[in-house]
């Protein structure tokens, strides 16, 4: 795609040299796709070899290489520059977010898109432009530097989901982000479908096999019975219900990625630290709950991961972007200033 990125970023300066002014509040901004979304004259698999040449797998000359993603088709209007394009996978339908070397560049690029409308163009696109009203009253919870205002923020904390023992650098950058929030007054609380086919039918394409960290994963099952499948669906939209009301009852608890991702809440990442191996060490003395922790706790190797980055996950309900994105903010400069000043 980097021609094609050259090209674009070509045209741009063209027509800001032609009309004095920016095409979009995106001009000139390099941006990357996950492989997901179609680029016309550019292959999308997915991360599947038999979607090399196809339009998902389909050889219709009217679909392969001719169709843009609604998303690229926004991304190209605000003046973007799209150049690569990363491989990804989902079952359920996915949640577009952005990944930044700051949440200021995240921001920009969410209320930007938005500001386009794409609920006009795209019915699957929920009516809600940017709530800056939401990003400030958020925002207004917390000092410049982070510290807790009039209303200081309420923030569970997830150590443990009772499966999975986080690795030692992890349970690190929590109690950092933990104490950090507590020293500066803010409110801490403990909280503690279809058997892989689809998956397999796009391998079966090129006879491609599963890699081996995914092969139990998606180990090939029979297919669910469209009643038990229908039961799930209603399963997943009365967990949803219940865990409403178990957030509106307690503010002591939060909950991992599996959960988030069947609830479909908002969620930001951002960096906490690295991982050390002389403060990261290995313990020897822990016993894991079940046989995945055993597995998970004897893979971690303090040589291995040294250096690697240890991110924060904060999750608020749906469709509360402007409000997660402004508590990482407030977190974010909170870590930043600890660093500054060598704490």
């Amino acid at each position: 795609m980097f021609d094609f990125a050259f090209q674009t970023a070509k045209d741009l300066d063209d027509y800001y040299s032609k009309n004095g002014l920016v095409k979009g509040p995106l001009h000139g901004l390099p941006i990357s796709l996950k492989d997901q979304f179609h680029v016309k004259g550019y292959d999308t698999t997915m991360g599947y070899v038999g979607w090399i040449g196809t339009y998902e797998g389909s050889r219709d000359p009217a679909k392969v290489y001719k169709i843009n993603s609604q998303l690229v088709e926004e991304l190209l209007s605000l003046g973007a520059v799209l150049y690569c394009k990363n491989p990804g996978q989902d079952t359920h339908a996915s949640s577009i977010g952005a990944m930044g070397t700051s949440l200021d560049a995240i921001r920009l690029v969410m209320a930007s898109v938005l500001s386009t409308s794409p609920w006009l163009r795209d019915p699957n696109v929920v009516k809600m432009p940017w709530n800056s009203e939401v990003e400030s009253s958020t925002l207004a919870r917390a000092t410049a530097y982070g510290s807790a205002a009039s209303l200081p923020l309420k923030i569970g904390m997830y150590w443990t989901d009772g499966v999975v023992t986080p690795h030692p650098p992890v349970q690190r950058g929590l109690r950092i982000v933990d104490a950090l929030l507590r020293a500066m007054n803010h409110k801490l609380a403990f909280m503690g479908a279809d058997g892989a086919h689809d998956v397999h039918q796009q391998l079966d394409l090129s006879g491609e096999p599963l890699i081996p960290p995914l092969r139990e994963s998606f180990k090939l099952r029979e297919p669910m019975p469209l009643l038990e499948y229908q039961d799930k669906t209603l399963q997943g939209k009365a967990y949803n219900e219940a865990y409403s009301d178990y957030w509106n009852a307690s503010s002591n608890d939060d909950a991992y990625t599996e959960s988030i991702n069947l609830l479909d809440y908002s969620a930001a990442v951002i960096p906490v630290t690295r991982a050390d191996k002389s403060v990261d060490i290995f313990d020897h003395d822990y016993r894991p709950l079940n046989e995945v922790d055993r597995k998970n706790w004897e893979a971690y190797d303090p040589e291995t991961y040294d250096g690697a980055p240890v991110g924060l996950q904060i999750v608020a309900r749906k469709w509360e972007e402007e409000k997660v994105w402004a508590i990482a903010k407030i977190i974010d400069t909170a870590l930043k200033n600890r660093s500054e000043k060598g704490s």
